[in-house]
């Protein structure tokens, strides 16, 4: 009697991480929602990313079917709150994204997923520490050269921004007070509101 054992393979078929669009860092900690995949297809997490496998038997039957999405879940809840999150099908569980496989689709899939619009709030005093800086120009240069205003609010001194998308071309940005620099600055991208305090240079 011939037996013939058969042998088994498993090939990484692609490789998925979200990154934020304002740091270009890696979104984590993520996992993957339970889903019925066909037999011989695994989803696991490893690190920052999504790995998804197939296993291949050359003494097998025809391939099965590849799936064509998976959700990743941003675990942490707070940082999904200030994440601009596509809507979710009605299938899809809270704070996730659907992301498309295709077929057979790129092995290495990186999802840009943007923050929700967010303000800058600068309090500028004078030398002292005291003397809230009022009157000024405040503004931010991003490495373009665009300038992001920061309009005097109705506390004196307070300098705050609109509520905006901010990219990678002010994160960081050139804080300027009447056209002077005076230090790096950026978002913080886990809250709605950054706010600084800063000495008035003039």
């Amino acid at each position: 009697m011939t037996i013939t054992l058969g042998t088994t393979t498993t090939e990484l078929r692609h490789r998925i991480r979200l990154v934020h669009a304002t740091t270009g860092q890696p979104i984590t900690p993520v996992a993957v929602a339970p889903a019925p995949l066909a037999l011989g297809w695994f989803a696991r997490v490893v690190g920052p990313d999504v790995i998804i496998t197939a296993t291949t038997s050359d003494a097998g039957s025809a391939a099965r079917p590849a799936p064509t999405t998976v959700d990743v879940v941003i675990v942490d809840g707070a940082l999904a709150d200030v994440l601009a999150l596509p809507a979710p099908a009605p299938d899809q569980p809270p704070n996730s994204i659907r992301v498309a496989l295709g077929a057979p689709g790129p092995p290495e899939i990186e999802v840009p997923v943007a923050p929700v619009p967010m303000t800058l709030t600068v309090v500028l005093t004078g030398q002292g520490g005291t003397t809230p800086g009022t009157g000024r120009t405040v503004a931010v240069r991003g490495t373009s050269g665009t300038t992001i205003a920061l309009p005097e609010t109705a506390t004196p001194g307070t300098y705050r921004s609109t509520a905006r998308t901010w990219t990678a071309d002010h994160h960081p940005g050139d804080l300027r007070v009447d056209g002077q620099s005076v230090r790096k600055v950026a978002v913080d991208v886990t809250r709605a509101d950054t706010r600084i305090h800063v000495v008035d240079p003039t």
